[in-house]
């Protein structure tokens, strides 16, 4: 443990020198199993994520339009229903505590 802080700064230094897809491409090579660790824009951007429809924009009563991931499962008998966005806050307030026997006070 004692060599890890400078065995980390040897390894930054050296991934450093070259960029995601290089790294990408010299890892493969070599067979050792590797992915990008990606950000939110570089997920959207990605040809599977984009292939499958995984974001759609919904409308908003307050908020607009707003982005939603959609469920990465999907069942042949059971398609996806996009009708609607997330509550606003506190819009289903009545309907659970009414459904929980509990008198809003």
């Amino acid at each position: 443990m004692r060599n890890l802080p400078p065995l980390l700064a040897i390894i930054r230094e050296a991934l450093l020198g070259d960029d995601l897809d290089v790294w990408l491409g010299k890892l493969d090579a070599a067979t050792v199993p590797c992915g990008p660790i990606n950000t939110i824009p570089m997920v959207f951007e990605d040809v599977q994520v984009k292939h499958r429809e995984m974001l759609r924009h919904l409308p908003h009563p307050v908020s607009g339009t707003v982005p939603q991931v959609v469920s990465p499962i999907r069942l042949r008998n059971a398609p996806l229903s996009f009708d609607r966005a997330p509550p606003t806050l506190g819009q289903h307030t009545d309907e659970v505590l009414r459904e929980l026997g509990i008198e809003r006070g």
